[in-house]
């Protein structure tokens, strides 16, 4: 064997209980799990859990794999699949106009996008970017992209807050259409961000239509998680029943402050829906609920016409006292219908301690405070979120988290090498791309390689965590996602 992994508590994503084995890995691939002589190079892992990587659900990276060829902030944390193109506002599909206003709002996610050459403008060609990043080798984890519904909306109507006439929702249905069909695994909306939240429920479920046509699945960051939380959860289920498509609800929490205790009723309200057959599932995240750009906390009203009409509106000291009396008294929109009361100190005083400012200037300049800068996961600068931090750039409520259950994925996704996905209850696994110690430990199922499958699967992450073992919960069995549209893997089952 070239590696040997030594005595690891191996999670294997098959859904069974955690076992102890060495994996021998030969020529990029795991040839032999059970007890092992050593081999070329041998890694002691014992206390350690051995998994495949993890998908990171709701990952705003759009721009990041372009910019880094590691993206440490995530490989190094075992994560090696990330869902992009979330809440509703990515680059692709866009025009010039679209583009624009696009990288305007969510600028405060993923960074202006100075440093990135958009020389695409249709899903394919976004797709076709990752795979020919950084000189050919390809983004450094494998992506499935998911259509934008407030792009699309942007791109067929502008961020006008009105109905899309018939013409317009005919030309959404066709932009939605070529992006599954160029790689794209479903469609997301951001429903408390504009332009998307300007769409009614018959729109949605029009579009979601052609999702389930593809196969693919919906992934709303529904109207509110504050104020009316249930009745938001029970229309993304309620609609997409109607359009036959599958679900995944993006952090699904009840945690404002006016949803305290209420958990349950969200639980019964999902197990009401599975037991008649819905198909939904949902990933969550573990801090307290406010993490976005200050501006999608506007009411929707003070949004419409985008960015600049935006910053017109609050220069005016007329508009800027409404929006002020729709966030502290009648509750925004924007803000899940929650009051916001603004900070409680009025000082002019900098709010930012004298240690954090000294802090961030060291990061900016590429120095950590307390050492040099190393290009070490455990030095460089990271905000990820594969388990508990933010991705780097980015400012949304959304979440990594680890156990979380996955959705459907059944469209093609596009990547620089395709994968095959495994079942596990607590994360999705798929893979491609190795990194810090394990880049050489290329894995394949742990009966070997797949029939007809003559790529590369991912890397598999050993993490100095207490071994767990596998839920035995039983799965429910669906095709899992393909991570790229030019040499496909047979498809597996997966559990959600």
């Amino acid at each position: 064997m070239d590696l040997v992994i030594r005595g690891a508590r191996v999670v294997d994503g098959t859904g069974g209980p955690s076992y102890t084995a060495d994996v021998g890995v030969h020529e990029g691939r795991i040839a032999e799990i059970g007890s092992l002589p050593g081999g070329r190079r041998t890694l002691d892992a014992h206390g350690l859990a051995l998994a495949p990587g993890f998908v990171d659900m709701h990952a705003h990276s759009d721009l990041a794999l372009l910019r880094d060829p590691d993206h440490s902030a995530k490989a190094a944390q075992g994560v090696t699949l990330e869902v992009l193109g979330q809440d509703g506002l990515s680059y692709a599909p866009a025009d010039d106009r679209t583009l624009a206003g696009v990288r305007a709002a969510i600028a405060g996610w993923n960074g202006p996008g100075d440093d990135v050459d958009f020389d695409w403008r249709t899903v394919g060609e976004y797709l076709d970017r990752l795979d020919g990043a950084h000189g050919g080798q390809g983004c450094a984890v494998n992506a499935a992209y998911l259509v934008p519904q407030g792009t699309v909306r942007a791109l067929a109507l502008g961020w006008d807050d009105r109905p899309a006439t018939a013409a317009e929702l005919d030309r959404m249905r066709q932009l939605v259409a070529d992006g599954l069909a160029q790689g794209a695994v479903g469609m997301s909306s951001g429903l408390t961000y504009t332009p998307g939240m300007y769409a009614s429920g018959a729109e949605l479920t029009e579009l979601c239509r052609v999702v389930a046509e593809y196969g693919g699945y919906y992934c709303p960051h529904h109207r509110s998680y504050g104020h009316g939380a249930l009745a938001a959860y029970a229309e993304m289920i309620a609609l997409t029943r109607e359009a036959g498509c599958a679900l995944h609800l993006a952090h699904a929490t009840m945690n404002f402050g006016e949803n305290e205790g209420r958990a349950p009723e969200l639980l019964a309200l999902l197990d009401a829906a599975l037991a008649e057959g819905a198909d939904i599932t949902l990933d969550s995240y573990p801090y307290t609920p406010g993490c976005t750009t200050l501006v999608a906390l506007l009411p929707s009203w003070a949004n419409e016409g985008g960015p600049e009409a935006v910053l017109a509106r609050l220069r005016d000291d007329a508009q800027a006292g409404r929006i002020r009396h729709a966030l502290e008294v009648e509750g925004a929109d924007g803000c899940h219908g929650s009051r916001s009361t603004g900070p409680r100190s009025r000082s002019r005083a900098s709010p930012i301690p004298p240690s954090a400012r000294t802090s961030a200037r060291a990061w900016t300049a590429g120095t950590p405070p307390g050492g040099s800068c190393s290009t070490t996961a455990s030095h460089r600068p990271s905000s990820s979120t594969s388990a508990t931090r933010r991705t780097s750039g980015r400012s949304c409520a959304t979440p990594s988290t680890p156990p979380a259950p996955t959705a459907s994925s059944r469209a093609p996704s596009r990547t620089r090498a395709p994968t095959a996905p495994s079942r596990t209850t607590s994360a999705t696994t798929s893979a491609n791309s190795a990194c810090s110690p394990w880049r050489s430990a290329w894995r394949t199922w742990p009966a070997g390689p797949r029939r007809g499958c003559a790529c590369p699967t991912g890397a598999w992450s050993a993490w100095a965590t207490a071994p767990t073992s596998s839920s035995s919960t039983p799965a429910r069995s669906r095709p899992g996602p393909r991570t790229s549209s030019r040499a496909p893997c047979p498809p597996a089952s997966r559990t959600s």
